[in-house]
């Protein structure tokens, strides 16, 4: 992996965020992180292959967060050194690497948003996936990057407009995922312009290039008129154009059309509902979110284009970990006190950084793909909190197609091999603070994931997690704690593991 990109891509997020170091509230730590784990099947082998392993980490550790008065962003860096007992399993040394800046370049006008992620993620689903501490092959490093400038000013008295440009590009040891993306948005609204009707006007152009398949693109053109029923109820008709050579490398032409309405009953309900004919059938997006006294819980189902050098939104991921479980929950929690996503988002991190969860944990995607793909998901986020304990539950499903099956090259990724790829499951978590410096937790977690070959053959694998841990402060700046795992696996992935992990942080 060139650290060219690294370097280059960190210094601009850093260039947002240096302007304001010296105003608003930021705040750093630095550390080590120790920890000594066994596991009984490091590999995550069948049952007469396993061997056992002792792996050893040596992690230190960047953290820092923060909002000035026209700045906001947060950087994760942790070196991450694996060392290992067993002489068939590599050690391995990497860097995971999460950066998100925001700047108001100019006041009112000019903004820049950037983002920055480096982790090994795994590559295919029908295979073990590879433990933090390593041992199978089926991962590899990926850099993800994004940078976007856009501009908000107002025509007369009462239309906004604005005029985004972004670039992605996604870097990868498998060749196959490495790609970038560019596009250029012009949005124009006005949602009172006679009375409670209003209307929008979206144009939209999308480059997308990668290493295993032919360069795609698509312009589209959308009007949408607005009705405001009440001053909580606002429903939509949108009608436009759109242009792609996505299916089969000729440019198509296609019409589309659909509805919406978005209703806000009060400031902790929210429900949405879009549908459209696009040139892949019919996309929709549903949303509810609500917030209750010590609860909250955000619902979403959608259906619609996944270009596949997407840095991808954080709650886009059809299959959540326990950190992006913990990061909706927390998202959903501020939704009334914070209601601009940007400021919002960079509250939920601290949060979460203060219950020891990094940011990089937040931006692995479920896994590698080299295609474009029609994706629709649906999840079910509940958290629900009280004065010692915390239940959040997660509901997962999604289905993924790729729609360039014909221009694709030398792939080697699941929806190169399967025609549909499924997955479904769902994770429950529990904290318990046994005293103001103690937490214990459980989760259990289960993922199903099934596809057809090309050849009509059936491929499916089962994955069920069960953990304990334990975690307490040992002093005003260390931590310690103790985790046990237990994963069982069926199908095209067979196997059973065991691994109990003593940790050690320490923040200087």
């Amino acid at each position: 992996m060139p650290l060219s990109l690294h370097f280059h891509a960190l210094a601009i997020c850093g260039a947002l965020i240096a302007p304001s170091a010296y105003a608003g509230d930021w705040r750093g730590t630095t550390g080590l992180q120790l920890s000594e784990t066994y596991t009984d099947n490091i590999g995550r082998q069948s049952a007469g292959q396993k061997r056992g392993d002792f792996a050893t980490e040596v992690s230190p550790y960047l953290s820092y967060a923060g909002r000035g008065a026209r700045t906001s962003g947060s950087l994760d860096a942790r070196l991450q050194n694996w060392l290992h007992s067993d002489s068939q399993t590599s050690n391995r040394t990497g860097l995971q690497l999460s950066a998100i800046g925001s700047v108001e370049a100019y006041e009112d006008h000019l903004f820049i948003d950037s983002s920055l992620s480096n982790d090994r993620q795994q590559i295919s689903q029908f295979r073990a996936a590879d433990a933090n501490y390593g041992g199978t092959s089926n991962s590899t490093e990926v850099t993800r990057f994004s940078l976007s400038p856009y501009l908000r000013w107002r025509l007369g008295s009462a239309t906004d407009a604005g005029l985004r440009y972004r670039y992605e590009k996604v870097q990868s040891e498998a060749s196959f995922a490495t790609g970038q993306t560019e596009s250029l948005s012009l949005d124009l609204r006005n949602g009172s312009a006679f009375g409670r009707l209003g209307w929008a006007f979206n144009a939209t152009h999308n480059d997308t290039e990668r290493q295993s398949a032919e360069a795609a693109s698509t312009n589209s053109y959308n009007g949408t008129l607005t009705y405001a029923v009440t001053p909580t109820l606002v429903t939509s008709l949108t009608g436009g154009q759109e242009f792609t050579d996505f299916e089969g490398g000729d440019r198509q032409h296609y019409w589309n059309w659909g509805g919406g309405l978005q209703w806000q009953p009060d400031e902790r309900t929210t429900i949405s509902a879009q549908t459209s004919k696009r040139f892949f059938g019919r996309g929709f997006n549903y949303q509810f979110s609500h917030r209750f006294q010590r609860s909250a819980i955000e619902w979403s189902y959608s259906r619609d284009l996944n270009v596949v050098s997407s840095a991808g939104d954080l709650n886009s991921p059809a299959t959540q970990s326990r950190a992006k479980q913990a990061l909706i929950a927390e998202m959903a929690a501020l939704a009334s006190s914070i209601p601009d996503p940007s400021a919002r988002l960079i509250v939920a991190l601290e949060h979460l950084q203060a219950q020891g969860i990094s940011a990089y944990d937040l931006m692995q995607l479920d896994y590698l793909s080299g295609q474009s793909s029609i994706d629709k998901n649906m999840r079910l986020a509940w958290v629900m909190y009280g004065v010692r304990n915390s239940l959040t539950l997660s509901i997962f499903r999604s289905e993924r197609q790729a729609i360039s099956q014909t221009r694709i090259v030398q792939l080697s990724d699941d929806l190169s091999t399967h025609d549909h790829v499924k997955n479904r499951g769902w994770d429950v978590s529990w904290t318990h603070n046994l005293s103001a410096l103690t937490t214990a937790g459980l989760h259990y977690g289960y993922g199903d994931i099934s596809g057809e070959t090309t050849t009509g053959q059936l491929t499916s694998s089962h994955t069920s997690t069960v953990g304990l841990n334990l975690n307490t402060k040992l002093a005003p700046f260390t931590t310690g704690g103790v985790a046990y795992n237990h994963t069982r696996s069926k199908g095209s992935a067979e196997y059973r593991e065991n691994a109990v992990t003593v940790q050690l942080n320490h923040q200087f």
